[in-house]
């Protein structure tokens, strides 16, 4: 830390004995007045270029960073100094810091002058003069019907020409309780305990089945989106378990940047890290940087050109291992209706924070359609605005939101794909979440009025969008104090009322064409945000009729056998001041592993098979789960429902008792008949057969026992671990050193 002296030195003394040299004002040009205490009496811990750099920062606004300079150390100062010069680095292909602060104050101010102008939240400038509905009855595909089957066989034909994109940005250590040192990927986390393959690991044998299958000699690609967190982590998990038999040059790792800063008010002004106020708290960019990542790195343009993929499919969440058996169906729908791009939706929770909800969309001026995902907030938000005053609520008849969710797995046509993000220079609209007050109290003078909203607002990259507005507004001169957020106009009250199922789907519109305001607001907001880009966001490049009408979704129940990310933790789930949150699915790995045999149970159940379930369970974190029958039906025995029904001819044969364990991997194995009545692991190497037929197995079997203080982080994580009593194994196996062993 400096000491009292340092604050009382000159310019000239400052600078003299420097890196700037003797005689700095040789070649420097700044105006001492305006330089920040800080920065003057730093010089002579600066070399030139990031002395330069701290004065481009101070004409960014960013002097405010420098208040603290006279009581930190020499080395302390240069902490901060060089942390931003490796952020600008970073982003200099989209423009660098500068562009960003001004972007984001261009959101700010529109989202401030819009949200203070009406008395409900605009949401986002890509949605201005929208008015959201309800979507449109679509055809929901229960899994296991006739619809969902012949759908499913239309799209088969499609996988040859599929490549896969993964979002993995995440580590996993605010997933175990009392764990400070378990940070690995999620993608590496282990998708359930019978044979603790990852969820990485099992995307691969998806892909792997896939190609050889009906790639038509094809190794169809995939694409992993990194963070600096997770980058080098999962490098070296592909590399030492041999890349799971995929080719490496089928694999592409692609990092984003390591966070971007994040902002305390409306002037944009950088937040400093309150864990280390020596640095700027940097905050997530979204997973909408994978378009730019695709684009930027060639790896798009080249699936299409070189390897001659027709589609591209996006899985935003790297820990829902159920993301893979809808894309048959999805596929189907997608060359059925020419989609560009399409959603997978499934029933959704009203105001599940975990889940956007998919809208339908009108702009009153064109008369143009299109289907969105708006934040859960942001409906939420919209429709309190409008006067409903419970906000969204879930309809009594289904129990669900009448607006689907949106599963963040999306299947792109990648002609389309491409040429569109070409012209949008690889870049989707940005979103800025600026959470400025909870409540309103109405009784309170108008001295103290508050604006009571939540939101998003988002623009694209181009500068130029709304820059007449921009310009003439920024013109005048900003306040530079919170108390003017008490000159915010008053939120006015509307008659209360509750959405009812038996209404009009329809909303009023939530723009507003008056005239505009000319003077910008200032605020502060209680958590500092960044600019983040969305995967969904994609939809609001297309601008005609023609296209928007070509972006759809594929509806698929139950929501849980297709949407089971792990994103809580058990502390998370049993929190008293969480209580409202388990009026959602758990988002668990207990729950994530339970839906896994669910849906193994369903397929089977679906073709006729006898299966058994078995009682709930409830484990740490006060979560119910139904434990078995633990169903494993590896991606080379069947992915989906068509092949299941090749692969057991005889369903009527085939019984699972509730307490059974069964483990299938091998592509040419052939279920006959089966009465299970314990464990059952069966393994074939490719290239060999193995037909099981008239056999009753009978065994202890394995069982999951409580243990909410397990020393392995992946069961503490459940709650509960595998006691393996007894099994029986079934082998066809001719094993090589190149094999990649799963059980």
């Amino acid at each position: 830390m400096g000491n009292s002296s340092s604050k009382q030195e000159s310019l000239t003394d400052a600078v003299q004995f420097g890196p700037c040299g003797t005689d700095p004002y040789a070649y420097l040009s700044f105006d001492e007045s305006e330089l920040p205490r800080g920065l003057k009496f730093s010089m002579k811990f600066l070399t030139r270029e990031e002395f330069e750099f701290c004065q481009r920062l101070c004409d960014m606004g960013q002097e405010h960073l420098f208040d603290e300079w006279d009581e930190m150390g020499a080395e302390e100062r240069l902490v901060l100094v060089r942390q931003l010069m490796r952020v600008e680095d970073e982003m200099k292909s989209s423009g660098g810091l500068k562009k960003y602060l001004n972007h984001a104050r261009k959101l700010l101010d529109e989202a401030y002058y819009d949200a203070g102008r009406t008395s409900m939240p605009l949401m986002n400038p890509s949605l201005r003069g929208w008015s959201p509905s309800v979507p449109a009855e679509n055809q929901v595909y229960d899994i296991g019907s006739p619809e969902y089957l012949e759908m499913e066989e239309k799209g088969m034909a499609e996988l040859a020409g599929v490549g896969f994109c993964v979002v993995a940005v995440q580590t996993s250590e605010a997933l175990v309780p009392g764990s400070t040192k378990f940070a690995l990927p999620k993608f590496q986390l282990p998708i359930e305990l019978s044979t603790e393959a990852s969820y990485l690991q099992v995307c691969i044998e998806h892909i792997l089945h896939i190609s050889r299958t009906y790639g038509k000699k094809k190794h169809l690609p995939l694409c992993i989106m990194t963070s600096q967190e997770t980058d080098g982590l999962i490098r070296q998990y592909l590399e030492s378990n041999n890349f799971f038999g995929m080719d490496p040059t089928s694999i592409h790792v692609l990092s984003r940047y390591q966070g971007i800063p994040a902002l305390e008010d409306s002037d944009a002004r950088m937040a400093l890290d309150p864990n280390d106020p020596r640095l700027v708290l940097l905050k997530d960019r979204g997973h909408g940087d994978f378009h730019s990542l695709l684009m930027q790195s060639g790896t798009a343009l080249q699936w299409l050109e070189e390897r001659g993929l027709r589609w591209l499919y996006m899985i935003g969440h790297d820990t829902n291992g159920l993301a893979f058996h809808t894309l048959p169906l999805m596929l189907g729908v997608s060359k059925e209706r020419g989609l560009i791009m399409n959603t997978l939706a499934v029933p959704r929770k009203a105001k599940d924070p975990f889940m956007g909800a998919i809208c339908a969309l009108k702009n009153r001026r064109s008369g143009l359609y299109k289907t969105a995902s708006i934040e859960w907030n942001e409906l939420d938000a919209l429709l309190r605005s409008k006067g409903y005053e419970e906000g969204e609520i879930n309809d009594q008849k289904t129990g669900y939101s009448r607006f689907p969710g949106n599963s963040n797995q999306i299947l792109f046509n990648l002609y389309e794909y491409v040429a569109i993000m070409s012209d949008a220079r690889g870049q989707v609209p940005k979103v800025i979440c600026p959470k400025i007050v909870e409540e309103v109290n109405e009784e309170e003078d108008d001295d103290d009025e508050k604006l009571a909203w939540g939101k998003n607002t988002a623009s694209t990259d181009d500068e130029s969008t709304h820059s007449s507005r921009y310009e003439r507004r920024s013109s005048n001169k900003r306040k530079s104090n919170s108390s003017s957020k008490n000159n915010i106009n008053k939120v006015q009250t509307k008659s209360k009322k509750s959405l009812s199922p038996a209404e009009s789907s329809t909303m009023a519109d939530f723009t507003n064409d008056d005239d505009e305001q000319d003077k910008p607001l200032f605020f502060e907001m209680p958590e500092a945000q960044a600019l983040q880009s969305r995967m969904q966001d994609f939809v609001h490049l297309l601008t005609t009729s023609e296209d928007l009408d070509r972006v759809g979704f594929t509806m698929v129940t139950p929501a849980e056998l297709s949407f089971s990310p792990v994103v809580r933790s058990v502390a998370d789930h049993a929190d008293p001041t969480q209580a409202d949150r388990k009026a959602f699915p758990p988002y668990t790995a207990s729950a994530a592993e339970a839906n896994q045999y669910a849906l193994a149970r369903k397929m089977l159940q679906s073709i006729g098979c006898h299966v058994e379930t078995a009682r709930p369970v409830t484990y740490a974190g006060d979560i119910e789960v139904i434990p078995g029958p633990a169903i494993v039906l590896k991606p080379n025995f069947a992915f989906c429902l068509t092949e299941l029904k090749e692969k057991i001819p005889n369903p009527g044969k085939v019984r699972i008792s509730p307490r059974s364990t069964l483990v299938i991997r091998g592509e040419d194995i052939i279920v006959e008949s089966l009465d299970l009545d314990g464990c059952l692991l069966v393994d074939c190497e490719d290239g060999q057969q193995l037909t099981i037929a008239d056999r009753v197995i009978k065994n202890a079997g394995w069982t999951q026992v409580k243990d909410p203080y397990a020393v392995q982080e992946t069961h503490r994580m459940r709650g509960y671990s595998i006691l393996r009593k007894k099994e029986e194994a079934i082998e066809a196996l001719e094993k090589t050193e190149s094999s990649c062993y799963i059980m």
